[in-house]
């Protein structure tokens, strides 16, 4: 059994990644489990990055001239980005608690 399907099998169950696994699929080439999970988590941090970046371009317009960015646009922005986040570091604990059961496995 490949370990990275039953990672993919596990990335469901955490909050918001169904988006994040739509996206993956439908923009993945590749057709083995090992590239398809690689990829997918390279796409989310590479959305994270934008989201973020996003974020903080608003927020510097916001600070310069209040009329550039609406608040309830510079709001949305920072909810889109905080929650990115979050699912980013729940896939990071998710993928630590599963590196950690591996090794801890008696051969």
């Amino acid at each position: 059994m490949n370990i990275f399907n039953g990672i993919n099998a596990t990335l469901p169950k955490i909050n918001g990644a169904e988006e994040l696994l739509q996206m993956g699929k439908s923009d993945l080439k590749s057709t083995n489990g090992a590239g398809d999970f690689g990829a997918l988590v390279n796409q989310m941090f590479m959305k994270l990055e934008g989201s973020v970046e996003q974020s903080k371009e608003a927020i510097e317009q916001y600070a310069q001239n209040q009329d550039a960015v609406s608040l309830e646009r510079l709001s949305l922005l920072m909810a889109k980005a905080e929650t990115e986040i979050k699912v980013a570091t729940q896939l990071r604990n998710r993928m630590v608690n599963a590196y950690q059961d591996i090794i801890n496995m008696q051969v």
